[in-house]
């Protein structure tokens, strides 16, 4: 079976980040795999963005990476540098591997593109309608920075939660 890393809601702490990266390999994982939220908040993007790259982390794209990008299109803001925006917007929204003979989902907030908070006590409705149909075994999440694993319709629902700390709601 192969060890999976999680890291999500890393919000430009490259601190926080390799802080983790440590944790992870002490603990043998052959994989890391991130759940978005990559920037903002922080001020160390580019160096965050270097580092997931350079260590091939599997990436989705979160709600505040799309806004970096949307930023620097329409307000011209350069918080991060080109190569780093340009990263960011390719990286998609959702990804899909079989690891392990497990069917795996990745997402930020949640899958097939329901936009919705997903709690250990609160399964969105539109999420739990999706999940029906769903052929995946692990779905991996992020964004609201509390980590849970919770059973739903015998699909296992897994947020690491965010390597910079949690607080009550993701803004």
């Amino acid at each position: 079976i192969m060890r999976l890393g999680l890291v999500s809601d890393i919000h430009a702490s490259f601190r926080s980040l390799v802080r983790a990266f440590d944790i992870l390999e002490r603990r043998g994982v052959e994989r890391v795999v991130c759940m978005g939220d990559i920037v903002q908040h922080g001020n160390e993007g580019d160096a965050v963005i270097a580092l997931l790259r350079a260590s091939c982390v599997v990436c989705v794209k979160g709600n505040h990476d799309a806004n970096a990008v949307r930023r620097a299109c329409e307000d011209g803001d350069r918080e991060l540098s080109t190569a780093s925006i340009e990263w960011l917007d390719a990286l998609p929204t959702e990804r899909a591997y079989t690891w392990g003979g497990l069917a795996v989902g990745i997402a930020h907030a949640a899958p097939a593109g329901v936009d919705a908070y997903v709690w250990p006590d609160e399964v969105p409705r539109a999420l739990k309608r999706a999940l029906r149909t769903s052929e995946l075994d692990v779905i991996l999440l992020g964004h609201t920075h509390v980590p849970m694993r919770i059973w739903h319709h015998g699909i296992c629902l897994i947020n690491p939660g965010s390597v910079r700390g949690t607080r009550a709601r993701d803004s």
